[in-house]
């Protein structure tokens, strides 16, 4: 017989990670169920004896969470190709956690379905008039968040709606069991409408789908997270290790079944690693029928080596197997090295598979050669960077002598007429061209001497004065001038204000010169304005009136009756052309105070709530329809891992998905007014002492950046004592429910970079799913948004520039 062999370990024996950080997990929300038990006071006896009972018991327990425990079964894990099981090795005793161990752990039903995440969703009327009452969007499933708010309200529903809304939190708080403002599935939430069915669906399957997916995910090298039943890890600890259990897990007088019910855990203690390699009584695998020994799955891999190990338990290699230190290589996936007494770290890669790849490299020698060859390379580049560095210099040397001319020139005395005058400025315009097109002349002639430079060296008759000749061989004598000449306090000031002279000219000459035609983008409305709406946010000034009415508007004015009717004169009435005359028309008026905006008093330009284009959303939509998991059924939301296409495009989409997980403001700074307005779409979410604390950091880093960046003399003015800042409740739109605070802030900025003095109505929950299409359109189209270039299934780390067409 061939010699049976093993997985890899994924950490060498002894070295596995140990960190301080605790695992992150979000089952049994202890706020939720403490609600539930008030709440469902008459309906929890008969919760406690339906098919998903043991949860229900579950949450009556004082289990504490041994973070210890999870991150050690966790971290002694062997390479495993199989997607919905792993084992790891105590010592040399491997352990199985599968759908078997899941299922006689939590003694929920585990049987085989099709589609198990995807079952057709109940969308009748009562199905909607029930979400209406737990103030859930219908084509989402609740959050734990959500399930907690509607328990306030719960107390008048029929026994049925309340038996629904125990079932819901089950469901959400332990076998999905994400983040709690985080939203279920609505295919699988809708299956509650029947209780019955409800019931006894196979929810231990998919309680350990979701369980084993994110332990699959998770970095075990550093602090991490899982989603799902966490605490079954626990326990599965307590199970395969019984004296481990029995000394660690505070176990519950009379053994309770199922498992999950028999311990109150233990919080994890420093060296539990040691004490899990010292056991001696194991429970390798739950033993069943020869049939039901591997867990039926779609899609499953196999993995012969994992096999093998199944193989031994079961004694197919011939006998009981003892397990002993040569069935495992010591170094795992990820191993140390040493040589030359001097130990170097290398991460070995993984294939698709999840085996284990080649190591390269030729060890320490190998290491050190590289590393040199790195170095000569990074001389030879640096040394040629210089050598264009010092080339540059001594064109700009050149290009300084050239601007003191023009400097002189611009301070002749026709030069300042010339500008302060309306009449001359074309021939300003005229010196100014002239100036621009001899300096473009002297920097081609030096770019063309730098190219045909020979070998020989510049002239160095003045390196003794600390000079540095030009390219040619001789110093101009305006640079000489600028070099060596110090200005006193007159010769400054006039220098300033010719240099403004400079700056007015050379934007005359620009503007006379342009050809570029400025238009509006589609989006926007009325007379492009420059860059006043930048002026307006710095300087808090209400939106600016043009002086003139848009050209694609037109001027109707009704005629002005006679001051004396008696003596007015039909026969004589003025011709077109006077009344047309600039000098007899009416003055423009002053820009009004700003008003609070109701919808129909926006300013002029982007309109951030233009309802998009039919011929933008359009294509937008099709591509979208042709993402693999996209359905006819949009409700249904697609598995983020199968599909992770369709699900990003989703959570942009759909109304309760995007930016859920954080919680996000507008801060509007002002600099004039060292104030900095918080507008937030949750004013609940938080209260002002914690909102203070979040925005601390900025009330000080502003002033300070600000005071850092101003010149010497107006430091003083750029004092650097912390802004203010405020978090305004009234006239500040407020969202419903979580998961789209991110649309309210991007709209937020939006109105106060055009001008809005307040919000209009227009900014509401009622249109949250327009805004969404109109950001998705706009990425689509703009910046070509269609997906991770590197990693197709890398949609959490998709690049702003990413594009696959």
């Amino acid at each position: 017989m061939d010699a049976v062999t093993f997985p890899r370990r994924l950490f060498t024996e002894g070295e596995e990670p140990d960190y301080d950080r605790s695992v992150v997990y979000y089952s049994k929300n202890t706020a939720l169920w403490s609600q539930m038990h008030t709440t469902l006071e008459d309906e929890w006896d008969e919760l406690e004896n339906s098919k998903l009972g043991p949860l229900f018991r579950f949450t009556k327990l004082e289990f504490n969470w041994a973070s210890k425990v999870a991150q050690t079964m966790l971290t002694m894990q062997v390479a495993c190709k199989k997607k919905y099981e792993i084992w790891s090795a105590v010592g040399v005793q491997p352990v199985r956690f599968s759908l078997n161990e899941f299922e006689h752990i939590t003694g929920l039903n585990c049987e085989y379905k099709e589609a198990l995440t995807k079952p057709e969703t109940v969308n009748t009327d009562e199905m909607k008039e029930f979400w209406r009452k737990l103030g859930v969007n219908e084509k989402l499933g609740p959050s734990v968040d959500e399930l907690l708010a509607a328990c306030q309200w719960a107390g008048e529903w029929s026994r049925e709606d309340r038996l629904r809304l125990g079932f819901l939190a089950v469901y959400a708080g332990f076998i999905d069991a994400r983040k709690s403002s985080t939203h279920t599935r609505v295919a699988l939430a809708s299956q509650v409408m029947d209780l019955e069915k409800f019931e006894n669906y196979p929810w231990g399957r998919v309680a350990f789908k979701t369980l084993i997916k994110s332990i699959k995910k998770a970095d075990v090298s550093k602090p991490f997270s899982l989603e799902g039943f966490a605490e079954v890890v626990q326990v599965w600890a307590y199970y395969a290790m019984p004296r481990f259990g029995e000394e660690n897990g505070d176990p519950r007088p009379n053994n309770p079944e199922p498992p999950l019910l028999a311990f109150n855990g233990i919080r994890g203690k420093r060296y539990v690693i040691g004490t899990m390699k010292k056991q001696v009584l194991f429970n390798h695998m739950v033993m069943v029928d020869k049939a039901d020994v591997y867990p039926r799955w779609d899609k499953e891999i196999d993995d012969e080596k994992v096999d093998n190990i199944i193989k031994a338990l079961l004694g197919e290699f011939g006998g009981g197997w003892v397990w002993k230190p040569a069935d495992w290589v010591r170094e795992g996936i990820s191993v140390k090295k040493a040589d030359d007494d001097e130990a170097i770290s290398v991460k070995r890669a993984r294939t698709s598979d999840g085996s284990p790849a080649e190591a390269s490299g030729a060890g320490w020698k190998g290491l050190e050669a590289k590393i040199e060859e790195l170095f000569k390379d990074f001389t030879k580049k640096h040394f040629e960077e210089m050598s264009k560095t010092q080339e540059k210099i001594q064109v700009l040397t050149a290009q300084v002598a050239v601007v003191g001319r023009i400097v002189k020139k611009l301070s002749h005395p026709q030069a300042q007429d010339s500008v302060k005058s309306s009449e001359d400025t074309a021939k300003s315009n005229e010196d100014s061209a002239k100036a621009n097109e001899e300096l473009e002349k002297k920097n081609e002639e030096l770019e063309k001497k730098n190219e045909e430079k020979s070998d020989e060296e510049p002239d160095k008759s003045d390196a003794g004065e600390g000079k540095t000749a030009p390219p040619g061989g001789t110093e101009d004598t305006d640079c000489t001038w600028l070099r060596t000449h110090i200005p006193t306090d007159s010769e400054e000031a006039e220098e300033k204000r010719q240099q403004e002279e400079q700056i007015k000219a050379a934007n005359v000459m620009a503007r006379g010169k342009s050809e570029r035609v400025r238009k509006l983008a589609f989006t926007q409305k009325g007379e492009f304005q420059g860059n006043s709406t930048a002026r307006r946010i710095i300087l808090n000034n209400p939106p600016e009136i043009p002086n003139s009415p848009p050209k694609s508007l037109k001027i109707i004015s009704k005629p002005r009756k006679a001051a004396n009717p008696k003596k007015a004169d039909p026969k004589k009435s003025p011709p077109p052309k006077k009344a047309a005359n600039p000098k007899k028309a009416p003055e423009p008026k002053k820009a009004p105070e700003p008003k609070k905006a109701t919808g129909g008093n926006e300013p002029l330009g982007y309109n951030p709530f233009a309802r998009p284009l039919e011929e933008r959303i359009t294509p937008m939509r099709a591509f979208v329809s042709g993402l693999p998991g996209y359905s006819a059924a949009t409700a249904l939301e697609p598995d983020k891992f199968d599909y992770p296409e369709w699900h990003w495009w989703f959570t942009l989409l759909t109304g309760f998905q995007w930016l859920s997980d954080s919680h996000w403001v507008a801060l509007h700074v002002s600099i004039p007014k060292r104030h900095i307005t918080i507008y937030d779409s949750m004013v609940d979410w938080l209260d002002d002492a914690e909102m203070d604390l979040l925005v601390e950091p900025y009330a000080v880093m502003m002033p300070n950046l600000m005071h850092s960046a101003a010149q010497a003399e107006d430091k003083c003015v750029y004092f650097d004592a912390k802004y203010t800042h405020s978090r305004p409740s009234k006239d500040v739109p407020q969202q419903v429910g979580a998961g789209d605070c991110g649309v309210f802030v991007l709209k937020f900025i939006e109105c106060l970079a055009v001008g809005y003095a307040a919000f209009p109505k227009t900014l509401c929950q009622k249109n949250i799913t327009m805004f969404r299409e109109q950001i998705a359109s706009d990425m689509y189209h703009e910046i070509n948004c269609r997906g991770p270039v590197e990693d197709p299934d890398d949609w959490d780390n998709v690049d702003l520039y990413d594009e696959r067409l």
